[in-house]
């Protein structure tokens, strides 16, 4: 059996690992939405302007020659809600000459009708789609702990998703439960920056980067906007949220987004193997930080876990390559597909499984 040395683990979450917690991925997000403006006399007087938004969405990638539709989705819808909203304070503004006719009809006249759709979503989102209760549902994430506990140090886990999966599984079963980044309830980047001038056994800790931010997370006004948390998710002012919607919003320099992007790219520069589970590989800004992780070291190896398709070793050769082409690097078997979903996968998942994807002759591990 090979153990990993220090920060050659890094884990990345996508939404495809939450779903099994009942936390629905963003396409299940627009087809829940898609069925209240249908079925919901509160929604119903959104549908125009949601039919209208993405129509507009996909024909500006027909324009461009994007015919994959499943690009859309809840993150993109409340982006392009979020630009619209600007109105006449968007940077752009004066380089329009006028709105589409369709969109004030649509939007009213005063757009408020979009801010309002905006709000609308992101609270069902937080308070619904993404419930609390998912301590029994997402026990499976059990599995990151054994695993940092079989790596014996601190495991960094960056994950996209907005749910608590992972902070109440630490909580219940980890005596340091999971370092996020703050002193008390106050955003202390250090908390992260200095994991190993932690007091007590890193043996047992978690250091978890929310890279979209959490449902949970705020902005409070009466501290000046800094970043903070609340246990009644509910009780949080919805423009106050400190959620990251598309991909627009990553590098903002609102603390914490740019310095969580930044930690990503740190430590993926420097893991010997990155596990990617339930990530669909749609994010640009990922994606970019993952290809220079690869390109820049031949011997990285990028685990993608995921539900296959079926065909054996050669389809999942393909989806391997497919990878590597969305990322941008040469086909040279840095990226292992295994086909399983997010539960099977972390009820099972060991160091010893791990390092048998990157071979016991591989630099940088050392024989137990």
């Amino acid at each position: 059996m090979y153990r990993f040395k220090r920060d050659e683990l890094v884990l990345l979450l996508g939404a495809g690992a939450s779903v099994e917690a009942g936390v629905p991925h963003s396409k299940g997000m627009i087809e829940r939405l898609e069925n209240l403006i249908a079925t919901e006399s509160d929604w119903v007087r959104f549908g125009p302007l949601y039919h209208y938004v993405k129509s507009a969405v996909l024909f500006a990638d027909g324009m461009k020659g994007r015919r994959d539709t499943t690009a859309y989705n809840i993150e993109m819808l409340v982006e392009t809600l979020d630009e619209l909203s600007k109105r006449d304070e968007h940077p752009l503004f004066p380089f329009v000459g006028a709105w589409h006719p369709k969109l004030p009809e649509v939007a009213g006249g005063d757009f408020k009708i979009v801010s309002e759709f905006r709000n609308a979503i992101v609270r069902r989102l937080r308070d619904d789609w993404i419930p609390l209760d998912q301590v029994e549902e997402s026990n499976y994430y059990d599995g990151v702990l054994r695993l940092q506990r079989e790596y014996q140090h601190p495991l960094r886990v960056f994950s996209l998703n907005y749910d608590l999966c992972i902070e109440e599984q630490c909580r219940r079963n980890s005596g340091n439960g999971a370092q996020r980044g703050f002193e008390g309830r106050g955003w202390n980047w250090r908390r992260l920056a200095e994991v190993d001038n932690e007091i007590g056994s890193e043996e047992d800790l978690v250091c978890l980067y929310k890279l979209h931010g959490s449902i949970d997370w705020f902005f409070d006004r009466s501290a000046g906007g800094k970043l903070t948390y609340r246990d009644n998710v509910s009780s949080i002012p919805l423009d106050d949220s400190a959620l990251i919607f598309g991909t627009s919003y990553k590098l903002q320099y609102t603390a914490p987004f740019l310095f969580l992007a930044y930690e990503f790219r740190r430590w993926a520069l420097e893991a010997r193997m990155i596990l990617v589970i339930g990530y669909g590989f749609a994010d640009a800004h990922i994606n970019e930080i993952l290809r220079q992780a690869l390109d820049g070291d031949r011997t990285k190896v990028l685990v993608a876990v995921s539900p296959g398709i079926g065909g054996g070793e050669v389809e999942l050769r393909r989806e391997a390559r497919g990878i590597e082409a969305t990322l941008g690097i040469r086909e040279n078997g840095q990226v292992v597909r295994v086909p399983c979903g997010a539960r099977e996968y972390l009820e099972t998942v060991s160091i010893e499984s791990l390092a048998q994807h990157v071979g016991e002759s591989a630099e940088g591990f050392s024989e137990i």
